[in-house]
């Protein structure tokens, strides 16, 4: 697997299109799903750090293991996944962009 650096700035921009699908969308407001998806989103945001190994704050560690348990809830990360791949693999998952129809 190769990594690449992706900006802060577009990071985040994907964090906030994740938690206001969740919080805006018409067929997530209000729903456990939308809920998933706004905590998935503030922990790209807010919670993982940047830097591998970098210690997180009391605030952004609770940030973590909030979208963590909303993982485990919906299938878990896939080993070999940062948690930022991991997370948004769980909102794709919960938007139904890879379910089969």
């Amino acid at each position: 697997m190769s990594t690449i650096a992706v900006p802060t700035k577009l990071r985040h921009r994907l964090a906030d299109v994740i938690s206001d699908i969740g919080s805006h969308h018409p067929s997530f407001s209000g729903t456990a799903i939308g809920r998933d998806l706004e905590v998935l989103g503030n922990a790209i945001k807010y919670g993982v750090s940047p830097y591998e190994g970098a210690s997180l704050s009391a605030h952004h560690q609770q940030l973590v293991d909030e979208a963590t348990a909303v993982a485990e809830k919906h299938g878990g990360v896939r080993a070999g996944l940062s948690l930022v791949e991991g997370y948004v693999e769980i909102a794709e998952k919960l938007l139904g962009l890879w379910t089969r129809h």
